[in-house]
């Protein structure tokens, strides 16, 4: 069984998730084989993450995400529908479970008793199991190893004449959180030394 889904494209040609621009239905038609499901990686999904198959696609998630109300593009009934269809190449593809505020009104309002929360941590922890976790998660992760924050301050003087104090982790603090970060599965993948 085939079916056409709407893939957002660049001018180059390119279809990865995310590389292409332009909003969801914008672009070219692709076709999706429907035979080649991936059973297993879906399985392995709906024991972290629960049953998923619950969803009726009402998109009440939606209605309620901060994420999805402040204009970000955040296709989680997309995701849905292809781990419900069990593509899991095109799920391992998809960047929206990175973007979760983990506010938990999705959890909230569904009437179907799903939990998408878990299902986005799952898929976020299955993405990186499989390297396909996005390159911004592996920058943040690094500069959390080197400095203790996500973001860097780079201009002490400025947040000194605002009156706030400087953004720098203690010694200890730091060495703490290194050891985190390394005792773990991201030195196994990679991300930390």
């Amino acid at each position: 069984m085939l079916r056409v889904l709407p893939r957002r494209c660049d001018r180059d040609g390119d279809t990865r998730q995310g590389a292409c621009k332009g909003g969801w239905g914008s672009g070219i038609l692709r076709v999706l084989n429907l035979g080649n499901k991936d059973v297993e990686l879906i399985d392995e999904l709906g024991k972290e993450g629960g049953d998923i198959k619950r969803c009726i696609q009402c998109g009440a998630c939606m209605s309620i995400c901060p994420v999805a109300i402040s204009g970000f593009e955040f296709p989680n009934k997309r995701l849905f529908k292809l781990i419900i269809l069990e593509m899991g190449e095109e799920v391992l593809e998809h960047k929206s479970p990175w973007i979760c505020v983990s506010c938990h009104r999705c959890v909230d309002v569904c009437p179907r008793d799903v939990d998408p929360h878990s299902i986005y941590f799952a898929l976020r922890r299955l993405q990186s199991k499989y390297f396909r976790h996005p390159k911004v998660f592996e920058d943040l992760v690094r500069r959390i190893h080197a400095h203790g924050f996500c973001v860097e301050s780079t201009d002490s003087e400025r947040r000194r004449t605002l009156g706030l104090n400087e953004l720098r982790m203690d010694e200890e603090s730091l060495e703490e959180v290194r050891e985190i970060l390394t005792s773990g599965k991201l030195r196994d993948l990679g991300v930390v030394r």
